[in-house]
């Protein structure tokens, strides 16, 4: 299949894959919130014609606390 990295269409071919851990990043604000984020992979390729080349889709999941 044909998948776009980097603004250029390369060869690839799609890899079926289970999650492992996916974490948490926390940033405290200082008005005393919290926000949370965690990027989940959504889609794994590996580049045909390249030895070691891989490229994911992901997406980002962004939780917010506040502190009062």
């Amino acid at each position: 299949m044909k998948i776009t990295v980097n603004g250029k269409e390369v060869e690839a071919t799609e890899l079926h894959f289970e999650t492992g851990v996916e974490e948490w990043n926390e940033y405290k604000l200082l008005d005393g919130g919290v926000v949370k984020v965690k990027t989940v992979v959504t889609k794994i390729f590996k580049v045909d014609g390249q030895e070691e080349a891989y490229a994911i889709r992901t997406r980002n999941i962004v939780d917010y606390r506040s502190g009062t």
